[in-house]
């Protein structure tokens, strides 16, 4: 069960936080080698579960990721593309406004060898 250990931090330290979190889980992402990289929320929150990611405000809680105000963000998982986008709905907890977060983690192909 998430709770906020930090109920008096400022608005912008839990942006900070978020754009944070997100970053470490688009590297965390783009570490996973070809076989093992999540399609499914399931692996994806294999991953997660196990990756060493500094939350602070944020967290995973149940079958969600939250951002630093402890709302749910939306994760996305673009099949052609094999990529997966991250949005907080910001501090005004509404999609589609200004201060809206995203961030985009794709997979880190190898170059097939030239023969």
């Amino acid at each position: 069960m998430w709770f906020n250990l930090f109920p008096f931090t400022s608005s912008r330290t839990r942006e900070a936080h978020t754009h944070f979190a997100l970053y470490q889980i688009a590297e965390r992402l783009k570490e996973t080698d070809d076989a093992n990289f999540p399609a499914t929320m399931t692996e994806l929150f294999s991953v997660l579960q196990v990756a060493n990611i500094d939350w602070n405000t944020c967290g995973l809680g149940g079958d969600q990721i939250l951002d630093g105000w402890g709302q749910a963000m939306t994760a996305t998982f673009d099949y052609p593309s094999e990529t997966w986008t991250f949005r907080s709905p910001g501090r005004d907890s509404e999609a589609g406004t200004e201060d809206d977060i995203e961030i985009v983690a794709t997979q880190n192909r190898r170059a097939e060898p030239q023969r």
